[in-house]
């Protein structure tokens, strides 16, 4: 499966972002084979499409899961609408994240 985890900078070390929606750098990993993309996000600011525009990424990217500390309500919901799993972490590194959702110990996001 292909998820995709909100991070503050482009190192696997580096913490999962505060924000989906604005987080610097998505990475896009296969949980099954273990390989990675790095996408970094262009649209920051005050923008109030940019979770449209985050959540429209992951779809095109073909993830089912997105990992980060929140979700704006936009986001939230253009995620749920396309079916796309919703997971929060605080104070994870993107290697954690990735080790914790494989094993099945992330929580869902609930607002």
């Amino acid at each position: 499966m292909k998820l995709i985890i909100a991070a503050e900078k482009d190192d696997m070390e580096g913490l999962v972002a505060a924000r989906f929606e604005s987080a610097p750098v998505y990475f896009l990993v296969d949980t099954e084979t273990g390989e990675r993309e790095t996408v970094r996000n262009d649209l920051t600011g005050d923008d109030p499409e940019l979770g449209l525009h985050a959540a429209q990424l992951v779809t095109r990217k073909g993830a089912r899961g997105v990992v980060a500390g929140q979700f704006g309500p936009r986001a939230k919901k253009a995620l749920d609408f396309a079916g796309i799993k919703t997971y929060a972490v605080r104070d994870y590194t993107v290697a954690q994240a990735v080790g914790d959702y494989n094993k099945g110990r992330l929580s869902r996001f609930e607002e």
